[in-house]
């Protein structure tokens, strides 16, 4: 019988199964989102297994199909973390709160960027001012003055004495819980005319000399 292979010829077909070596164990791993920042040192993430490998070529395998498995968050998966920083303010504000008071503050840094998140917009040490907020201004007392007449009523030389009426005038108003004037823009009264004597406030009208021959 004539043989339909020639001498040496290779003959190629696919393996029978249970001729085959037996595989390693192949999977592929569904990993969810990181629990907590990265940062913390904390953060787990949980992944579903996917056993990939043909059942009839497989071996030994480390985790089963569906496996619900945990671990610590690698840094290839942490989200990105941005800079966080805070202002320090002074205690005290620098000047009088009504004239325009600045307060001092100072940048610090209070968690750096990781794994590609924003850097602060202010590094440690920055300063700079701000308007001084009223929960920080110190008390401003209220101030007024008494607007006086120019001419006093009355004879400064009489026996009952002339009179100089006057009006209260607030000038600055208290603020931040500083004291109230003992007077309200508005309120009059009078005062006993100051005397010629005093050269800066006099106010008495003059008065002619009388006199008679006896």
């Amino acid at each position: 019988m004539i043989s339909p292979f020639e001498d040496e010829q290779i003959l190629i077909k696919e393996c029978p199964v249970d001729m085959c070596p037996p595989e390693d164990c192949k999977i592929s791993i569904a990993w969810g989102d990181c629990d907590s920042p990265c940062s913390t040192g904390e953060s787990k993430r949980t992944g579903v297994v996917s056993v990939v490998t043909n059942d009839y070529y497989s071996g030994s395998c480390d985790y089963q199909h569906g496996q619900v498995i945990t671990e610590s968050c690698p840094k290839s998966a942490c989200p990105p973390e941005d800079c966080e920083g805070v202002w320090v303010e002074d205690n005290e504000c620098q000047g009088v709160c009504s004239e325009g008071a600045k307060l001092n503050r100072r940048y610090e840094v209070t968690k750096a960027a990781e794994y590609g998140g924003e850097l602060c917009s202010n590094n440690t040490g920055d300063t700079d001012s701000i308007d001084c907020p009223e929960s920080k201004c110190p008390p401003e007392d209220c101030e007024g003055v008494w607007v006086e007449n120019t001419v006093c009523e009355g004879v400064c030389s009489s026996t009952e004495g002339a009179k100089l009426n006057r009006r209260y005038e607030i000038t600055k108003a208290a603020k931040y819980g500083g004291k109230s004037c003992s007077n309200n823009t508005g309120d009059t009264d009078y005062i006993d005319c100051p005397g010629a004597d005093n050269k800066l406030t006099a106010k008495c009208p003059a008065e002619d000399c009388k006199g008679e021959f006896q």
